[in-house]
């Protein structure tokens, strides 16, 4: 199931809030993607902090087969690629952009001149990373407990989180193939439309090709299991 960072207060985007309200030096600002675009890739060395301005984003790694796996979704203001950048390591996964997209970046040099010139900076980062290790441990325990229906419905949730809604608040504001959600919801596509078609049936959402519209809240949350 992807590993997506708890997003309650989305800390991530007030640090790179405060990022962007330095003075930062030459080789900061923005950079522009074309959708299906690579913002950096699985293998390279990580050489800067990214932040999604505007636009959607999907964190995807090569699984087995040779057929991508998404593990994150971020959406505005969202922070990727800084594990790899802390641990001075390659990216393990690539960054594609779903739509034309921008996105601020941050040279690693500038990017650790930073926290170790404040302290609080660096607090922040702690604590992303403690949240992210948080939820990958959530997510493990989700795959052995929980259903692929709990899954799907939890994923809706989710994407409803990342990316919110279109005008009549019920639409998923994302349009994502069958395989990218089962990817995402760590199940064979054939198990993921069967269990679209269950919420369906109960009528929590409605599915015409790639556009889903939640229309029971509370419904897909009883089902994904998310309250007592």
């Amino acid at each position: 199931m992807i590993d997506q960072p708890i997003r309650h207060g989305n800390r991530s985007a007030f640090l790179f809030h405060e990022l962007l309200l330095k003075d930062l030096p030459d080789g900061s600002g923005r950079k522009s993607f074309k959708k299906g675009d690579h913002v950096f890739v699985e293998g390279e060395h990580a050489n800067g902090l990214f932040c999604v301005i505007n636009g959607k984003v999907k964190i995807v790694r090569l699984g087995e087969g040779g057929k991508d796996q998404i593990v994150r979704l971020a959406g505005m203001l969202d922070v990727i690629g800084y594990r790899a950048l802390l641990a001075g390591q390659q990216y393990h996964a690539s960054a594609i952009a779903l739509e034309d997209t921008v996105v601020g970046y941050v040279p690693k040099k500038v990017f650790f001149e930073i926290l170790n010139n404040d302290p609080e900076m660096s607090m922040k980062m702690m604590r992303l990373l403690s949240e992210d290790l948080d939820h990958s441990e959530i997510t493990r325990v989700d795959i052995a407990t929980k259903s692929v229906k709990e899954r799907v419905a939890e994923l809706l949730l989710l994407l409803k989180d990342v990316y919110g809604t279109k005008i009549d608040e019920m639409t998923l504001d994302v349009r994502l193939s069958r395989e990218d959600l089962a990817s995402m919801a760590g199940a064979a596509k054939e198990v993921v439309i069967r269990a679209l078609a269950l919420l369906k049936d109960e009528y929590l959402i409605k599915a015409k090709g790639r556009e889903i519209t939640l229309l029971d809240i509370p419904g897909l949350i009883r089902t994904a299991k998310l309250t007592d």
